[in-house]
């Protein structure tokens, strides 16, 4: 823009019209004056159609400092479309030929390692008497995970999502896991936080073992499958509010083994698909004993 209005030289237009009308120098001058400083003031403003506006979650619904930075890093970056699981974004770019990638990504390791509410002691843990505590439970932070036994534990992922203009909505991504013997089983839960009706696409609970050197195989995926959640249907569970998914496979090894829990999701009023990062509820082992799978670390780390 500069070297346009220097081309058109406002100093040069002034000049001829002091040449065909005979204006006084002073008058003139004042012209001149008056342009030079009005063709600075637009060079020198900045740009603001090249920093669109962006829209912040609403107060008060992301608070964990792993969430915030993810947030902060998708709005410096403005991917087309970003998921915060916590601290790991998600992120998905379309490049000049068309070619959609979509890159996972730890921003800021932020799991934290809460207590068990005395309703949820022990054995029981049902939804009747947890589920209540999910609405409150790990609400100012990223993702936690509490064990509530040897054999049971639960993780809740706090969300939030959006594309280039800014955060659209927020969920939480729960999931309890329940031994029964030799056999993993999980119960997931999918809350609606803020924003429009979230439509979920398929949910994924896999089991895997660890292998030194070498990538985790998988030892068997259950699928969970929810209906939309929005400000009418805020909560979601599956199978159910007291069943659990089994793993159709039975563990009988002494290895360490772990769960990836990962899924997708549409949003009303965006053509759009977001994706989940993985979040897990901790490592187990023993599932060779008489007593069955035994949890040893929960949260997850990633040192097994």
């Amino acid at each position: 823009m500069r070297s346009k209005w220097q081309h058109k030289g406002n100093t040069l237009i002034s000049q001829k019209q002091k040449t065909a009308h005979g204006h006084s120098s002073g008058r003139s001058l004042t012209t001149m004056v008056v342009l030079f400083v009005l063709v600075a003031t637009i060079v020198t403003s900045p740009q603001t159609s090249a920093d669109p506006s962006w829209d912040d979650p609403p107060t008060g619904t992301a608070e964990g400092s792993g969430l915030q930075e993810c947030i902060a890093t998708a709005k410096q970056e403005r991917p087309e479309a970003w998921v915060c699981m916590g601290g790991v974004l998600t992120s998905t770019h379309t490049d000049d030929s068309g070619q959609t990638t979509t890159t996972t990504r730890l921003v800021e390791f932020d799991v934290l390692q809460t207590t068990v509410p005395s309703q949820v002691n022990g054995q029981s843990g049902t939804a009747q008497s947890s589920g209540d505590f999910y609405d409150t439970w790990c609400e100012n932070a990223s993702v936690c995970g509490r064990q509530i036994s040897s054999y049971i534990a639960e993780v809740k992922g706090n969300g939030a999502y959006g594309n280039l203009r800014g955060a659209i909505g927020g969920f939480d991504y729960i999931v309890r896991q329940n031994f029964n013997g030799q056999y993993p089983r999980w119960r997931s839960i999918i809350d609606w936080d803020w924003g429009p009706t979230v439509y979920p696409n398929e949910f994924y609970t896999q089991c895997k073992r660890h292998v030194r050197r070498a990538p985790d195989p998988s030892c068997g995926t259950e699928t969970a499958y929810f209906l939309h959640i929005n400000s009418r249907n805020p909560r979601r569970w599956w199978p159910s509010p007291t069943g659990y998914d089994y793993l159709s496979q039975r563990l009988t090894s002494s290895s360490k083994y772990h769960d990836d829990l990962w899924g997708s999701f549409r949003a009303e009023g965006y053509n759009t698909t977001w994706h989940v990062a993985t979040i897990h509820t901790g490592r187990w082992r023993h599932c060779d004993s008489h007593l069955g799978c035994r949890y040893y670390q929960v949260p997850w780390t990633s040192n097994p």
